[in-house]
């Protein structure tokens, strides 16, 4: 029942894990905000002396889910411009944080199929293929490598960009959930909440 502000200046989460990750992960993030970028899970080393690394991103813009795993090619069909050896990739249109009662995104990235979901509030929006090699680049399954929310480093240079939201929720699992528990916990998590 915990809320967490993010103030979009420095505040993120880290969290550490040392469960082994083999069939795949779910993310759940509940939240709402007027930004129209979130920064939801990614993997980070926080540098202070302005090393970077590349790891694996993902971020809420312009009402799609987008994610990154690393530079090698995706061969997803949801790769940004159409081109499948481009390294994001993009969801299609969900919906807006900004609601009165926010939104609910879940991610379930499998290994066993190489296959990334998308849900939207309870509701499954869209599935795509990808590379083995591309969804293990970023470090995912590194356990040496902490995860972030409200936090990403970019890519062709360090920079630290933060977000600004009242998360209600946000669980990793690591493993894939199916339907029927995804909308059991999106109708029990917004029910709490509302």
């Amino acid at each position: 029942g915990t809320q967490f502000d993010l103030d979009g200046v420095d505040d993120y989460i880290e969290i550490y894990s040392d469960l082994e990750v083999d069939e795949g992960i779910t993310l759940e993030y509940y939240a709402k905000s007027e930004d129209t970028v979130q920064n939801m899970l990614c993997k980070t080393i926080k540098e202070d002396d302005g090393k970077w690394a590349n790891r694996f991103r993902t971020r809420f813009s312009v009402n799609k889910l987008q994610l990154c795993a690393g530079h090698k090619k995706s061969l997803s069909d949801w790769a940004e411009g159409g081109d499948p050896n481009y390294h994001w990739i993009s969801s299609p249109q969900l919906g807006s944080f900004a609601n009165e009662n926010g939104g609910y995104v879940t991610v379930t990235i499998d290994f066993v199929t190489d296959t990334i979901k998308v849900y939207w509030n309870g509701e499954l929006k869209g599935e795509t293929l990808c590379s083995h090699e591309w969804l293990l680049a970023g470090g995912l399954t590194d356990e040496s490598i902490p995860f972030t929310i409200g936090l990403e480093i970019s890519g062709n240079s360090y920079e630290e960009h933060f977000s600004k939201a009242s998360i209600y929720a946000c669980r990793l699992y690591t493993r894939v959930l199916d339907s029927t528990e995804i909308i059991a916990n999106y109708n029990a998590t917004v029910s709490y909440h509302n």
